[in-house]
């Protein structure tokens, strides 16, 4: 597993599969300037995408991602595949208008909304057909997600490997047992620290975390690493 921080972050889950997790606005670009004349294959390679909630800057950037993709495994000769987007599903209010008023977008994603995974950790994840597929793609054995507080409809989510390792993932959020329950033993944690110690009254009122905050998650959940980001 390696992760990089692209205006969201992408998880090279094996040679062949990646995760992107969240997608701002800048992360095309990003890929670029970190990957150059690789990018090709770096987006050919994107499988799934999680967008944790709707605020612009976690999703604005998967259109241009989307049609950057499509571009890329043309001209590598691949066949193209929708990604599956693990997504709040009032994400395709916003697809569908796009899809309607401007250029083709639907065809480029298969949604797996969020809420369909908000499965208890003792449960077996449930049996749909995309669910499987897209855990089978990407090595998977169990893809989580919880509700966390920061706005309506926001997500964290946590998964585990065929191999063993396991990665957590806040997206935007205050601090949260319901993360910490699905997190239990990662073995990375990815945890939003927007605001510094000291400014707990101004994280509170924004549903983010401090630096402090989103340690102490990471201890709480016994995760071997914890890597702070926004």
């Amino acid at each position: 597993m390696k992760t990089r921080n692209v205006s969201g972050t992408l998880v090279n889950i094996s040679s062949t599969q990646s995760l992107l997790l969240d997608c701002g606005e800048g992360t095309f670009g990003q890929l670029c300037r970190q990957y150059g004349d690789d990018v090709d294959q770096v987006l050919s390679k994107i499988s799934t995408i999680f967008i944790s909630h709707m605020h612009t800057d976690h999703h604005m950037g998967m259109l241009r991602l989307l049609y950057q993709r499509q571009r890329a495994l043309s001209s590598l000769g691949k066949p193209f595949s929708p990604v599956f987007l693990l997504a709040p599903h009032q994400i395709m209010t916003w697809l569908s208008q796009y899809h309607n008023h401007c250029e083709d977008i639907l065809s480029h994603v298969r949604l797996i909304p969020n809420r369909i995974l908000l499965v208890d950790t003792k449960e077996i994840q449930p049996k749909t057909s995309s669910i499987q597929t897209m855990l089978k793609i990407n090595e998977l054995q169990k893809f989580q997600t919880c509700y966390v507080d920061h706005c309506s409809n926001a997500f964290a989510c946590s998964f585990v490997h065929q191999s063993g390792w396991k990665l957590a993932f806040s997206g935007d959020a205050m601090p949260s047992d319901k993360l910490v329950d699905i997190g239990r033993n990662a073995t990375c944690l990815i945890h939003e620290a927007t605001l510094e110690d000291g400014m707990e009254e101004e994280a509170l009122k924004k549903r983010h975390s401090t630096t402090s905050q989103a340690i102490a998650i990471g201890m709480k959940m016994n995760a071997d690493f914890i890597m702070l980001n926004h």
